[in-house]
């Protein structure tokens, strides 16, 4: 039963977090979408900072997981490079908030954002790396800055799962192309794109 109300107050916390932000989402407003009291959010974290700690770990954890198994099944640089790019993008598209809530890190610097989580994101970009290490000892992949490369994919797979209503909006007033593509379809494209880029032929 105590672990019932400890993954109620994180599924609400989650929630809350991603609509008003860690600064203006209070341990109340937990407490009573969670219809819960106070004291049992208290028994199982000791702070708000806790709280929004164990959400986003809980969160980047199944992401990292689900990203690293995706890859491992590859053999290849490039099937890798797309598993990585795809897997994000199942991240996004499975967890709604997620993206909203990590705009909002990246707007105030990470300033929530503790050494531990820090460190998860850490290990999504190490993981980018060994596959562009492969790439390059095969002889197909030249070298570019890393972190580039990880915001080029998760920036816009981020943004475009976190678009989906605008770009629902935009398609009935407009041509422009791309905005009802499926996860698959944008995974394609940046993989496609990123090719070009990262190819051992120069390209103008």
């Amino acid at each position: 039963m105590k672990e019932d109300t400890k993954e109620k107050i994180l599924t609400t916390a989650y929630t809350l977090f991603s609509l008003k932000g860690f600064e203006s989402c209070s341990m109340n407003d937990i407490a009573k979408e969670a219809n819960v009291n106070k004291a049992s959010i208290y028994y199982h974290f000791p702070s708000k900072e806790g709280v929004y700690e164990a959400v986003i770990k809980g969160i980047l954890e199944g992401f990292y997981q689900r990203v690293f198994t995706a890859v491992e099944k590859e053999q290849t640089a490039q099937s890798k490079l797309y598993a990585f790019i795809y897997a994000f993008g199942e991240n996004f598209k499975n967890n709604q908030h997620m993206a909203p809530l990590m705009l909002r890190e990246l707007a105030s610097n990470g300033e929530n954002l503790s050494a531990d989580v820090k460190a998860i994101l850490a290990r999504n970009m190490t993981l980018l790396q060994s596959i562009l290490d492969l790439g390059k000892e095969q002889g197909i992949f030249k070298e570019h800055p890393l972190f580039v490369i990880y915001l080029m994919i998760v920036g816009t797979m981020n943004m475009y799962t976190s678009t989906s209503k605008l770009r629902k909006n935009m398609r009935a007033k407009s041509e422009i192309s791309g905005l009802d593509l499926s996860a698959k379809e944008v995974a394609n494209e940046i993989l496609n794109l990123l090719l070009v880029g990262l190819g051992t032929k120069e390209t103008l």
